[in-house]
């Protein structure tokens, strides 16, 4: 991607239209790959069914933290306590039949009726997404085919592969409400997917917020479902770089953004529990910038307020001669975000110059910002791989600071700042 993840240290915390429906998929299935649908892996209940067989094992909760953040985080006292024991989770796709995932209240009598995989696709085809990027990125992309073959059964056969998120039940009944759930629209980061944010969204929707999930399908995801099409990440041509190329894929993004919002809001399933005046935008990474965009002055009222998490707010490249500011929305007082914005940023991210002057310009842009640079931070802090994955600070992806109490900060900052703006 255009941008780097400096070395971790530590510091002190500062202060495109309407979507239709799509019958639900059964996360329980077997995943599309040639090795899944032979009758042999048929014998193996833990790949070939739903059931949380491995993962249901104590000694698996300390192989996959992600088993027991019910307590770690969803349910942790540093929080506002939850109003719903239980979230439902549906699925929906917008024009270009890509996914978006519902994360919802239920009722207070639901079961976990049908548990959700953590990875919608399961794990083979979500490290695919990521395999490809790293790949392309060494100028071998050639080889993702025979390692995906490779590394398939490994996957497969992970017990990660068998993990679910807590609390979550596919298809649960809607929790009833005497006043409208607040909705909040999310767009994951460059190279990501929808399935990053499960746990963010697991968290806001026991307390009572609607969740839309999008998963973009304009190249920037690491990889994509559109119809019945794999679509994987689009690197640019650095050498030829064109100028236009992520602002374009922000004009499709924002048009995604808006399309999930009107498809929630005009759901059947969700109509009568929400209402548009109460309605956010919010992402991470290119998805700040993405919220940030549909949040502009030049696009009018549809968003009551933005969340903006570690954004990406501009392309520099010195060797190539590229230096861009990401989105021009943001850039301009005549257009940028007329809403209140929450920024909570990384320390890795501060310590670029020039990604850091140009987020402060965004910043002093807003007519209202909150702004927040959490201390021993990376970018990958704002993710939930540090509550699945052991050994993520191992490999670099999370800073210095615990990844766990970091990630009930973000979660705290963020809950604060939408209930302040849902009144």
């Amino acid at each position: 991607s255009e941008y780097s993840i400096r070395s971790r240290s530590r510091s002190r915390s500062r202060t495109s239209g309407v979507a239709e429906d799509v019958s639900r998929p059964d996360p329980r299935s077997s995943s599309n790959g040639v090795l899944g649908r032979l009758p042999f892996m048929k014998l193996i209940p833990s790949l070939s069914s739903g059931r949380p067989s491995w993962s249901r094992l104590p000694f698996m909760k300390t192989l996959i933290p992600s088993l027991s953040s019910e307590s770690s985080i969803l349910r942790h006292p540093d929080l506002r306590p939850p109003s719903h024991p239980s979230v439902g989770i549906t699925d929906r796709t917008n024009k270009t039949k890509s996914n978006i995932r519902i994360y919802y209240p239920a009722a207070a009598a639901s079961t976990i009726q049908t548990p959700v995989p953590l990875f919608r696709r399961r794990l083979p085809e979500f490290v695919s997404g990521y395999l490809h990027v790293f790949l392309m990125a060494l100028k071998v992309g050639f080889l993702r085919p025979f390692i995906d073959a490779l590394l398939y059964l490994p996957l497969r056969l992970s017990p990660l592969n068998n993990a679910y998120l807590p609390c979550c039940s596919y298809g649960a009944p809607l929790a009833a409400s005497k006043k409208p759930f607040p909705l909040l629209v999310w767009s994951h980061g460059l190279t990501g997917t929808g399935d990053e944010h499960g746990i963010m969204a697991t968290a806001l929707a026991m307390r009572g917020y609607v969740v839309a999930c999008v998963h973009h399908s304009d190249g920037s995801s690491a990889l994509a479902d559109v119809a019945k099409e794999r679509v994987y990440f689009d690197p640019p041509d650095f050498k030829n770089y064109d100028k236009a190329f992520r602002q374009g894929q922000i004009r499709v993004r924002v048009g995604e953004l808006d399309g999930a919002r009107s498809l929630v809001l005009r759901d059947p399933f969700f109509a009568s529990s929400l209402s548009e005046d109460i309605v956010f935008a919010g992402g991470f990474s290119f998805g700040a910038a993405t919220a940030g965009a549909a949040s502009s002055k030049a696009r009018g009222s549809k968003y009551k307020a933005a969340v903006l998490f570690d954004g990406w707010y501009h392309i520099y490249f010195e060797k190539y001669g590229i230096d861009i500011d990401l989105p021009k929305e943001m850039h301009s007082k005549l257009t940028s975000p007329d809403v209140p914005c929450l920024f909570v940023g990384s320390e890795a991210f501060e310590k670029q110059e020039k990604l850091n002057l140009k987020t402060k310009r965004v910043q002093a842009l807003c007519p209202k910002p909150e702004v927040h640079v959490l201390g021993g931070t990376t970018h990958g802090n704002f993710m939930d791989a540090g509550t699945w994955l052991p050994g993520a600070r191992a490999l670099g992806l999370t800073g210095s600071a615990e990844y766990l109490e970091t990630y009930r900060e973000i979660l705290n900052l963020m809950l604060r700042f939408l209930d302040r703006q849902a009144t």
